[in-house]
């Protein structure tokens, strides 16, 4: 005897994509209240990161504390876009806060390996960021602010950078108190994969007025004129050793060094 299978419900293709795009619907807003905690334990961060205290959900989430190789960074939040998702280059906000310092950006990364950061906003204390270079025979302290437009990593370790820069009260604290005074960093991208930097002083006791190019391989050149408002302190001494100065009193440094 023959039998023949009978489907009690013909799909059409109209009736197929109707139900199909329902289950993602459906399944999208389920995912909107997921738990970042359940998604960040399952994530391998980057060594030397750490998040506690972490709330909410995987797209609109905050961890009371971020640690980053032993820097106490702050309290975390971001706002994930979900409809970044559907373009296949996750978009989120960014912001970390801790006192009246604070990190502020719009962060996005592409399935081809490039990151992008755009009207990044900071303001830290550079004492807070001594932990980072554990083990080097200097202390210093200062403040670093500033604002960057457009910030771009690729895959291959190219940085596009369009910002400014600025470093008040800067000063070393040990071997010696040295009191430094406030730069400026002014950070433009250029073509062919490089990014140009100016750096200059405003009533320092190390005046600078420098150009550094970093090229796409992670090539820096550096053209810089030093000069030191008094003579046979401290920085004088480290100034010395670099090269030795013109009638004018400048030391006058030409380098090159790799990145990466």
């Amino acid at each position: 005897m023959n039998h023949k299978l009978a489907f009690p419900l013909r799909l059409n293709r109209s009736t197929f994509y109707w139900i199909a795009a329902s289950i993602l619907i459906y399944l999208f807003f389920l995912s909107l209240y997921l738990p970042a905690s359940v998604v960040i334990s399952k994530l391998s961060l980057p060594p030397g990161v750490s998040l506690y205290g972490i709330s909410g959900t995987v797209w609109s989430g905050k961890a009371e504390r971020l640690s980053v190789r032993g820097v106490q960074a702050g309290s975390v939040k971001w706002e994930l876009s979900p409809w970044s998702l559907l373009l296949l280059k996750p978009a989120a906000s960014i912001s970390i806060l801790n006192g009246r310092q604070f990190f502020l950006s719009r962060v996005s990364v592409s399935s081809s390996g490039k990151m992008e950061l755009h009207d990044t906003r900071f303001n830290i204390a550079l004492s807070t960021l001594q932990p980072l270079i554990y083990g080097m025979p200097f202390a210093y302290e200062g403040q670093a602010a500033g604002f960057f437009a457009d910030i771009y990593f690729y895959r291959d370790h190219f940085i596009g950078i369009n910002g400014k820069l600025t470093l008040t009260g800067l000063k070393l604290v040990s071997p010696q108190q040295q009191h430094l005074g406030d730069y400026v960093a002014a950070f433009q991208q250029e073509k062919a994969g490089a990014t140009s930097i100016r750096i200059t002083s405003t009533q320092a006791e190390l005046d600078i007025d420098a150009q550094v190019m970093l090229e796409k391989n992670g090539l820096a050149k550096v053209i810089a004129q030093m000069t030191v408002a008094k003579a046979g302190n401290h920085i004088d001494k480290m100034i010395a050793m670099l090269g030795k100065k013109d009638s004018r009193g400048r030391v006058m440094l030409r380098q090159q060094f790799k990145l990466w």
